[in-house]
């Protein structure tokens, strides 16, 4: 396997920086998410091109079905249980549109203040609240939709991604630069970090199994016999 080159992630912060400042680059950067068809039940993907829109694919009919201007540059998606609303995060001008997917055709019907630079969102169960994964950062935002109010939980270095148990209770970090994943009481006033797990490789992406009780970790780094794993994690 071909090992990134050490200049990529360097790189890739400073591009992060010129887009949060306006710079637009014109290449397209397509992020695809599955939710279920609301007629169909089938998964329906949905991604991000670089050209400031979301674009719904139906696979029943083989065609992208609509088009959502969005303003800014799309990076980051996350649904809510309901498949309802679908949140998209531009992180160079600091803003997340919600999109209402039950109105043919979707539309952006809010626009939100992201305040932190986001790299990754999770959306709690009952809809209430965005966990977002912040760059150049040691905490995750705790958003409240209602109120566009922030509030940063300490974990560990570099929080890229996060994912939210199906109950709502806990909210998980994946910390790149200190390859740990940090458990965040949600349940809390204010919520905090309850526990800081460990034993990764520069961790990246999580999702959690269908029954809930596994979390997986990408691990982007490699382990001390010099493999790539995904870590599983009992919960």
């Amino acid at each position: 396997m071909t090992r990134a080159p050490r200049w990529l992630k360097p790189i890739n912060k400073i591009y992060m920086v010129l887009l949060r400042r306006g710079v637009s680059f014109g290449a397209e950067q397509p992020m695809v998410l599955t939710v279920r068809g609301r007629r169909s039940g089938r998964p329906r993907s949905t991604h991000i091109a670089g050209d400031n829109r979301v674009d719904v694919y139906d696979p029943d009919q083989e065609a992208t079905v609509a088009s959502v201007p969005i303003g800014g540059l799309p990076e980051f998606l996350a649904v809510g249980k309901a498949g309802r609303f679908l949140y998209a995060a531009t992180p160079q001008i600091d803003e997340i549109s919600v999109i209402d997917t039950a109105i043919d055709p979707p539309q952006v019907t809010r626009k939100l203040a992201a305040r932190g630079l986001p790299t990754d969102m999770a959306v709690t169960p009952d809809d209430k609240r965005l966990i977002l994964g912040q760059v150049f950062s040691t905490t995750v935002g705790i958003y409240d939709i209602e109120s566009q109010t922030i509030r940063g939980v300490g974990v560990g270095k570099e929080p890229n991604n996060v994912a939210v148990s199906a109950d709502g209770t806990r909210a998980y970090t994946s910390n790149h630069d200190t390859s740990t994943v940090c458990v965040v009481d949600l349940t809390l006033d204010p919520p905090r970090t309850i526990e800081t797990i460990f034993g990764f490789a520069k961790p990246r992406g999580m999702c959690f199994g269908e029954n809930g009780r596994r979390l997986y970790v990408a691990n982007s780094g490699p382990d001390s016999a010099g493999q790539h794993s995904i870590s599983v994690v009992a919960v």
